[in-house]
């Protein structure tokens, strides 16, 4: 069987068809490396910040003040948005002021 010979009744060859759009965009490498240059860094800052917040917080069990809620949201926010800089920015200052000893009331 060939495929330039005529087709039985019924039956059509079957065709391309252009592409519909645009097939993606070109990663620039350079921009990529600039987006992420120090973030290895600013994650360890985060671990490390969240390692200090984490006994101060349970350290208050179940009574969390609206702000302090609101404070680890912000950082939880930031960490899911793919900004690591601020999440360490954030936690770090929220362990310093949990730290201080007028936190404790």
């Amino acid at each position: 069987m060939t495929l330039a010979g005529p087709l039985p009744a019924g039956r059509e060859r079957v065709g391309t068809s252009p592409y519909g759009g645009a097939m993606g965009e070109v990663v620039s490498l350079a921009d990529h490396r600039a987006r992420t240059a120090g973030l290895p860094a600013a994650l360890e800052r985060l671990d490390l910040a969240v390692r200090r917040l984490e006994p101060l917080v349970r350290g208050r069990g179940e009574r969390l003040s609206r702000r302090l809620e609101a404070d680890l949201l912000a950082i939880a926010d930031d960490v899911s948005a793919g900004r690591p800089h601020l999440a360490a920015r954030r936690a770090e200052r929220l362990a310093d002021r949990l730290e201080h000893p007028a936190a404790l009331g």
